[in-house]
């Protein structure tokens, strides 16, 4: 009998579902699970394994197996598998050909009709690598968005009326799609431009869970990653895998026992839903933040729907139903059968309908990629050429220092006398005129000496407070932050006035806190695997800082984190643009700084505005109490160009893991080099009881 073909191809895990005569089943893609993990491993030679057998062998050599192929997609820069390169795109053609052909094979044929799924919530950029994808793969599908195949899915089982709506709430893997949906009498069309999250999911809460049991670990986690080798590889790889199942299981319990296993630890971990919750509460937000402007685009409210479908594996977390049922209000049906399967149902069905059509066949033989399809291309255009220096420690600057308060001495026992004199002979009109009189100021954006004490007279002296190298100088004046009416992720417009300042002209790289974590013994970056830094990206800006580190960096080049008015003033140009004219900030993935030219505002900031999220310091409107600004967005998620603020909570492990900064200083000084941090700075773990992501008691992040 001929059958018709869904295909779902997620981050986590790759789903088919097959119609035969209206009666749609999973398809069994593995040994005996019907879906099966989206990952793939490289043999020695070249030849690729995928699925089960692919997750089997991962156990054993982690470097080789590769994860979250759904989320490199648009991604050009190669995969490096154990220092060879790898196109994205034609190991996703090769697992999405290995899918295709696990189901001919077990039911004897080719589909008649093959129907394949994608969010909804890509741009242009990502598709393209994902029809280059199918292309190679040699397969000719009809292409649907994940929502619309979840709304068939429902619809067979829930009563739906023609002009009825319904919106989907997708959180899958590793993508967030949310989309309003209208019946129509032959299924389904959009309301309005769905939104979503191009990297937001359950592999982000995997890693919470993975970061809580390396924080009570401690000391002990250090001590394992020192050992470094094989053996600390595949048993971290065994333990990611055990934080999946405690992340799922905290679904139903309060709490979960994470057993570690690594050279030289063997302790039990208890993460507590409650905590977990807490740092995953900002993500969750985000997502509800997509969901409210997925209903206003299309022109509607939750009392407007019929239902809201739940869809994706991640749905499953009691913190996101309670969630929706906040953001919808009582009264609206929540349908949440099956998410792990909806979407390769879903495609099934509407396969199943278009079953006359001509049967699928490959439309040219499929040839595996090659072990090594791409060769890394150094970047050419990257104007930075930090390299990680030794430690030195700071310069002794005790003899200026007795130097300068000797000349200060010599001031004072020379002016006070006189000053005596003059006090008690002044008369009262001398005096009105000295309360009155304006004080002048130095400029800020010079450097100032104290050669010519005598001659400073009345002007306050400014003091050089950072090296110049590196730095955009920033006029004085009034501008406009914000843009418009104001929205839950920007502020409504109006005008600020900044005093002159000095802003990093890039955000700082992973090199260049590398430099920090070993001369001040900073903790390393959330995002850095084993706390190494990962030397593809040592000149692209270093994400998973906390706020307190972040400022301490600053702080140790006698600098610190810009306002909020002051990023935005930087980030939007003397014009106040939104964002630079003709940069690409619709493809994701992380870039080296200043390698994207366009990218560059108009006093000369570059990568202010997509490239990633940077803390910044005083806001320029209230936050609750406890909450972060974060400017700038990433790319692939930038709505409002450098308008776009966030107000979240800093101990959140998801917000911290995709968030770095840059730097500011009042005045600054050529003649002091750059980079040179002062050890004796204090650093965070004199100020809070921890120096990482923590969990808090009440943790609501909200968007302003």
């Amino acid at each position: 009998m001929s059958y018709s073909l869904g295909l779902d191809f997620g981050t986590s895990f790759t789903a088919a579902a097959i119609d035969e005569g209206g009666v749609v089943r999973v398809a069994t893609l593995g040994n005996r699970a019907g879906a099966v993990p989206a990952v793939v491993f490289v043999r020695e030679d070249g030849t690729l394994l995928h699925g089960e057998d692919a997750f089997l062998r991962g156990s054993g050599e982690p470097l080789r197996l590769v994860r979250n192929l759904k989320r490199r997609l648009g991604d050009e820069r190669p995969i490096m598998v154990q220092s060879e390169p790898f196109d994205p795109v034609a190991l996703v053609a090769d697992h999405l050909r290995w899918a295709y052909d696990r189901v001919v094979e077990r039911e004897g044929g080719p589909p008649s009709r093959l129907v394949l799924g994608h969010p909804a919530s890509w741009r242009a950029s990502r598709l393209d690598h994902f029809y280059r994808a199918v292309e190679l793969a040699g397969l000719d599908p009809v292409f649907i968005t994940e929502p619309h195949a979840a709304a068939m899915f429902h619809a067979g089982g829930y009563p739906l009326a023609v002009n009825d709506l319904v919106a989907a709430y997708d959180l899958g893997g590793g993508t967030f799609d949310a989309a309003v949906l209208r019946r129509t009498r032959s299924g389904f069309e959009l309301a309005g431009e769905p939104e979503g999250e191009e990297h937001l999911g359950g592999v982000d809460f995997d890693d919470v869970v993975f970061h809580l049991v390396q924080t009570q670990l401690g000391a002990l986690w250090q001590d394992a990653s020192r050992a470094g080798g094989p053996r600390f590889d595949a048993t971290v790889a065994s333990l990611r895998r055990e934080c999946v199942t405690a992340k799922e299981a905290l679904s139903d319990d309060a709490e979960v026992e994470v057993s570690v296993m690594l050279p030289g630890v063997l302790a039990p971990v208890i993460i507590r839903r409650a905590e977990f919750e807490n740092l995953i509460r900002p993500a969750i937000e985000e997502s509800i933040g997509s969901f409210h402007r997925a209903l206003a685009g299309a022109g509607v409210t939750s009392s407007d729907l019929a239902a809201v479908l739940l869809v994706g594996g991640s749905c499953r977390l009691p913190i996101v139903r309670a969630a929706l049922e906040r953001a919808v209000g009582p009264g609206v049906t929540l349908l949440d059968a099956d998410p792990k399967h909806a979407v390769a149902r879903g495609a099934a069905l509407i396969a199943g309908e278009m079953s006359a059509a001509p049967a699928v066949v490959p439309t040219a033989p499929f040839e595996p990629p090659a072990a090594a399809p791409v060769q890394p291309v150094p970047n050419q255009s990257v104007p930075v050429t930090y390299q990680p220096v030794p430690y030195q420690p700071a310069p002794d600057r005790t003899p200026q220092r007795k130097r300068l308060l000797a000349a200060v001495a010599l001031v004072l026992c020379v002016s006070l006398p006189a000053f005596y004199v003059y006090w008690m002979s002044r008369d009262d009109d001398e005096t009105e005129t000295a309360a009155t009189q304006d004080v002048e100021v130095v400029d800020k954006g010079a450097s100032s000496q104290f050669d010519n004490v005598d001659d400073a007279d009345d002007e306050t002296v400014a003091v050089v407070v950072a090296a110049a190298e590196g730095t955009i100088p920033i006029p004085a004046g009034t501008f406009t932050v914000g843009s418009g009416a104001g929205a839950p992720e920007h502020a409504a417009a109006f005008e600020v006035t900044v005093e002159a300042f000095h802003i990093d002209q890039f955000e700082i790289t992973h090199a260049q806190y590398l430099t920090f974590v070993q001369q001040i013994g900073a903790p390393p970056p959330l995002s850095w695997e084993r706390s190494q830094m990962p030397e593809s990206l040592a000149l692209h800006p270093v994400v998973g800082v906390d706020y307190v580190w972040a400022e301490s960096f600053c702080g140790a080049l006698s600098k610190r984190l810009p306002t909020e008015a002051e990023w935005e003033v930087a980030a939007r140009g003397p014009d106040g643009a939104l964002q630079p004219a003709g940069v690409d900030l619709e493809t994701p993935g992380s870039r080296a700084v200043g390698s994207t030219p366009e990218n560059v505002s108009g006093f000369g900031v570059s990568d202010a505005v997509g490239s990633a999220w940077e803390w910044v310091g005083e806001p320029y409107v209230e936050v609750p109490a406890g909450m972060r600004v974060r400017r700038g967005g990433q790319y692939g998620r930038v709505r409002e160009g450098a308008a776009m603020r966030q107000a979240v909570d800093p101990s959140g492990q998801t917000t911290v893991s995709e968030t770095g900064f840059r730097c500011a200083a009042d005045t600054v000084d050529p003649a002091l080099a750059p980079m040179v941090f002062d050890v004796t700075h204090e650093t965070p773990e004199s100020e809070v009881e921890a120096s990482g992501p923590r969990a808090t008691d009440e943790g609501d992040e909200g968007t302003l």
